[in-house]
């Protein structure tokens, strides 16, 4: 999005460029002053456009933000096991919970 960015504030200086010189030309019949205020035009034009773009990228990148905050962790098997199944068993070769008292008194 870089390029486009740097394309939005290029295009928006050339259009105030054309705009405000042409309508000074048209106004005062010089050409200085219409150069200079196409000068003018140019900067206020490109950072105006270069606000918009800022807005537009902004509100953009919240809506990313928003949508990975409402995902669920992928990675969170525990969780998902218990929700799903009450009585879920880790898998051991005993097939009982490893964390269970008698899986740990009969190791010793």
């Amino acid at each position: 999005m870089n390029n486009d960015a740097r394309f939005f504030f290029v295009f928006f200086g050339f259009i105030g460029f054309v705009v405000l010189g042409f309508a000074s030309l048209a106004i005062y019949q010089k050409f200085i002053l219409a150069v200079v205020h196409g000068v003018m035009g140019c900067m206020i034009f490109a950072l105006g456009g270069r606000f918009l773009i800022n807005i537009c990228l902004k509100s953009q990148l919240n809506g990313k933000v928003q949508s990975f905050a409402k995902m669920d962790p992928v990675n969170d098997v525990e969780n998902v096991v218990a929700q799903t199944n009450g009585n879920a068993l880790n898998f051991t070769k005993d097939r009982t919970n490893s964390i269970d008292e008698k899986s740990i008194t009969s190791s010793e």
